[in-house]
């Protein structure tokens, strides 16, 4: 249900009609695969459990969310606001 949820958020908000028109492709250019990459890596190898792909899954979710401010900090500094 969660996952669902999260996924209707961003579908929503990249092709809602109101929020659609607010997002510029050209200003968001942050590299988002050094964010993935590393949590990913620190999902497997730091976790609870290392027999388990849900713990491994929800470690990567943890670090993911503790490092998803960076593109909104980027585009924030980028667009000089």
């Amino acid at each position: 249900l969660f996952i669902g949820a999260s996924a209707a958020i961003v579908y929503f908000m990249r092709f809602g009609a109101p929020q659609k028109a607010t997002y510029n492709a050209e200003e968001d250019t942050f590299p988002v695969q050094y964010l993935l990459a590393p949590c990913a890596v620190l999902g497997v190898l730091i976790n609870q459990d290392h027999t388990s792909p849900f713990e491994m899954i929800w470690a990567f979710s943890i670090y993911l969310e503790a490092v998803a401010i960076l593109p909104q900090l980027f585009l924030l500094q980028k667009q000089g606001e």
